[in-house]
């Protein structure tokens, strides 16, 4: 706002109704940072400072409403607020305004390729934007309906949003390095439905997918998307992220993920061993709440002692192959014992 616009300051501040080339909640953003700046004159430095950040472009509102100051005016107009009142709201906004510098730069957000915002956002609530049947982990371009700028300036649901932006920042101390504390609060003990689960602890999800995408069919069935579309490329994310994990824990058994290009098939992760020289392939799949393993009869059958051995630690022949069902909390350790009696057969 132009210092010697006291005038102006004075429109918006007494404005009752939507001035031309404004939006309704650009008007109320503007009326409130009239009347504080018309109240107490402090908040013309700090408002200032906002507004010159290359990415919010003048629209702080997010701001006004995380330091308390947009509560605090619905409940009394800023010029009868006690001094006491100004001081405290400047504070807390100050304080807002450092962690938003230093968690957006003036063209995106700040990201040194963990995805460690979006996963320690996930932490605190599901922060997802919907586009179409998708949901999108936000974009950096401003123009785009699940973009950072959009998720900052509200979309008017309950609960807002950017709500839990300002769980996390309450939870981050401005004058230390940002990076560890985000890990900190990644690696914690959430206990959250699994799909937010799955993806604060595995990056490559996000990676995965080239434009943000997922699709959530329901809590159990979630897809990664290459680009957009499920009749193009994608994953699924829980048994994508036991992909990742095994990569680095399995020593004879070798994680291949197996993603596809059409809805009619169902991605899974594929695990491939050797036995006298033939190629043995088990396949794991998302199955509601767990997991469904399984190796086509016809590959173990020659082999007595693999099936066997399966069928020692609970593997049942449905149809053509041999299967067990085992829940989330289970597939690490079987995995790994399967990956052992594979060594020894």
């Amino acid at each position: 706002m132009l210092e010697s616009a006291d005038d102006i300051l004075r429109h918006f501040a007494h404005a009752e109704s939507v001035t031309s080339g404004f939006d309704e909640p650009q008007i109320v953003e503007e009326t409130l940072k009239a009347k504080l700046i018309l109240a107490e004159n402090h908040w013309r430095k700090l408002i200032d400072q906002a507004e010159r950040h290359g990415y919010f472009r003048r629209q702080i509102g997010f701001l006004l409403d995380f330091c308390g100051a947009v509560a605090a005016s619905n409940d009394l107009d800023p010029c009868h607020w006690e001094k006491v009142e100004h001081t405290i709201r400047q504070a807390n906004f100050e304080q807002y305004l450092t962690l938003a510098e230093k968690t957006f730069s003036a063209s995106d957000l700040v990201d040194q390729g963990r995805y460690r915002w979006q996963r320690a956002l996930l932490s605190n609530g599901d922060y997802l934007l919907p586009r179409g049947s998708n949901l999108s982990f936000l974009v950096n371009t401003i123009t785009d309906e699940t973009s950072w700028k959009r998720f900052l300036r509200g979309t008017g649901t309950n609960p807002e949003p950017r709500e839990f932006l300002k769980q996390l920042w309450d939870q981050l101390n401005s004058n230390e390095e940002l990076d560890p504390q985000l890990e900190c609060l990644i690696d914690a003990d959430h206990k959250l439905e699994p799909w937010r689960e799955a993806l604060i602890h595995c990056p490559e999800a996000f990676e995965y997918c080239e434009k943000n995408y997922m699709r959530k069919e329901s809590q159990n069935t979630i897809y990664l998307l290459r680009r957009t579309q499920l009749n193009g490329f994608h994953a699924d994310l829980f048994t994508y992220c036991l992909y990742v994990e095994l990569k680095s824990t399995l020593k004879i058994l070798r994680p291949s993920h197996w993603d596809v290009p059409d809805k009619y098939t169902e991605p899974c992760l594929n695990l491939i061993g050797n036995l006298k020289g033939k190629q043995i392939t088990f396949s794991v799949f998302s199955d509601n709440e767990g997991y469904r393993i399984q190796i086509p009869q016809t590959d173990c059958s020659e082999y007595e002692n693999l099936e066997k051995a399966l069928k020692n630690v609970e593997y049942s022949v449905e149809g053509n192959f041999l299967q067990r069902l085992l829940s989330r909390s289970d597939i690490n350790s079987h995995l790994k014992a399967l990956d052992e009696v594979f060594d020894s057969v």
